[in-house]
């Protein structure tokens, strides 16, 4: 089953958080091994986050971006669902930070965007989509970038047995309701990376420590609390030799010109 706007309406409109919850979600976001490892390389590219561009595409609530806006980035989140960006919007309300919302189909991407952004990202987007738009959408990111800026895709890692074991399930329970997802490997990233046009790129995971708590224990709780009980994993986010292999979030991290940072 495709993932359609109203899947994703209906997706987005379950998550009704409190201002306290919305604070200890960024937190957690904030502690989170992959977290880190997109702070180090932005501040080595460019310094700071301080009045850099940042587009998040298929942004949903755009967690990320709001740690990003919070360091002082100007941020803009792109999603075609206006529940989605509705969400977004009480979200950094709720933190306290500002962002432009533009509703828009990233198939169909406003010219006017292309060349304008120090950072492009998304965050659980290209493993909707099937070839030859799993390839057109890394290679959005590119074309979103000005010369020198950075690029983060994160994508569920095929090879993150918690995550393979958890879809698993919620398909027999009937939980999962994103429709069409198809995670990568690292050999796929490498493959669509250099067929999208990135120069230098490399590929990076989050906390496989983490990854396995929360998949095998903590996202069953959500579900049977219908999303309204936030479980802090960061406690769970220890690095470990393997998280860039087997953890759930594998990060794409593309540089249109320049060496890796």
């Amino acid at each position: 089953m495709k993932a359609t706007k109203e899947i994703w309406d209906n997706f987005w409109d379950k998550y009704k958080f409190s201002t306290k919850e919305d604070k200890s979600i960024i937190r957690q976001e904030a502690h989170s091994v992959r977290w880190k490892k997109i702070e180090k390389k932005i501040v080595n590219r460019h310094g700071s986050f301080k009045e850099l561009d940042v587009a998040e595409i298929g942004s949903g609530r755009g967690e990320v971006s709001a740690l990003m806006a919070q360091r002082g980035a100007n941020v803009t989140l792109i999603d075609y669902s206006e529940v989605a960006l509705g969400k977004a919007k009480e979200l950094f309300n709720n933190i306290g930070v500002n962002a432009n919302f533009l509703k828009a189909d990233i198939r169909d991407i406003p010219k006017h965007l292309l060349n304008s952004f120090d950072v492009s990202m998304s965050f659980g987007l290209v493993e909707h989509f099937d070839y030859p738009l799993r390839r057109d959408m890394v290679k959005l990111h590119g074309d979103l970038l000005k010369p020198g800026g950075i690029s983060f895709i994160a994508v569920p890692n095929t090879w993150c047995v918690p995550y393979r074991f958890f879809m698993k399930l919620s398909k027999m329970l009937g939980y999962c309701s994103e429709g069409f997802e198809v995670p990568f490997s690292r050999s796929e990233l490498k493959k669509i990376a250099v067929s999208a046009g990135f120069g230098p790129y490399e590929i990076v995971g989050s906390s496989l420590i983490r990854d396995s708590v929360y998949f095998l224990f903590s996202r069953y709780i959500s579900h049977l609390a219908k999303w309204k009980l936030i479980i802090d994993t960061s406690v769970f986010e220890i690095p470990s030799v393997f998280d860039d292999y087997l953890g759930y979030s594998l990060v794409l991290i593309g540089f249109k010109g320049g060496e890796i940072s």
